[in-house]
């Protein structure tokens, strides 16, 4: 029987130091904030939900970005592991792989090309930047390699041209679940906030139906480059 662990949400804010520190940046902690070089945007990494089950420990970090004005961006990761601390490892190591780079991109210019794919997009009459990171792909139980279907990242982008884009940053996670060639979801955030015709338009896609557990998930920035408000 699962059952939720009973603890108060759990910092990671050294790790996020540690981490900005490997990538060359002056980090440091300021109440229950990570900054670099003190200023925006800050950061804060946490634990904040735990459940323990007969396969071990599931769990959710957020990590939250305090943009200029007070704006929240988070980036929620799942972690899975035989404990907690296993748990925690996995769901940092799935961040890194899905999402660090992109913010590290996009708002201290930190560019890896085998991380990070860099375009220009035009939508709603402004120019932005897109820091799109690499498809985050798990999966239990596959007899052969996973190919994402064609026109995922085009689709995105033609969803996008019809949302009234606010703001000087945008972001966007997509996620796809896929279990035994029948069961199929998609969850898809902009802003933070549920997007059910992406969602929609997701699911219409050609995924492939396969025996086993995959799921797919995309992380992205967009930054106005011009036509700023």
């Amino acid at each position: 029987m699962d059952t939720p662990e009973l603890f108060q949400p759990e910092s990671l804010n050294p790790w996020l130091v540690d981490v900005l520190q490997a990538h060359h940046l002056s980090a440091t902690t300021y109440r229950d904030w990570v900054l670099v070089n003190g200023t925006y945007p800050a950061m804060a990494a946490t634990v904040v939900r735990s459940i323990s089950h007969e396969q071990g420990v599931t769990l959710q970090i957020d990590v939250v970005f305090l943009l200029p004005g007070g704006v929240r961006m988070v980036e929620s990761v799942a972690g899975l592991g035989e404990n907690h601390t296993a748990a925690i490892r996995n769901g940092l190591d799935l961040f890194c792989a899905n999402s660090l780079h992109v913010c590290l991109a996009a708002f201290w210019n930190c560019v890896d090309e085998q991380q990070v794919l860099l375009e220009t997009w035009s939508i709603g009459g402004n120019v932005w930047q897109a820091y799109i990171g690499n498809y985050g792909i798990r999966s239990f139980g596959l007899d052969s390699a996973l190919e994402i279907p064609e026109g995922l990242l085009g689709l995105v982008q033609r969803l996008l041209h019809e949302e009234p884009l606010a703001g000087e940053v945008v972001w966007l996670r997509l996620s796809f679940f896929h279990q035994d060639a029948e069961e199929q979801s998609a969850e898809v955030l902009l802003h933070n906030e549920p997007w059910p015709a992406a969602e929609k338009a997701i699911l219409n896609l050609d995924w492939p139906r396969r025996s086993g557990f995959y799921s797919v998930r995309l992380f992205l920035i967009l930054n106005k480059l011009n036509g700023r408000s």
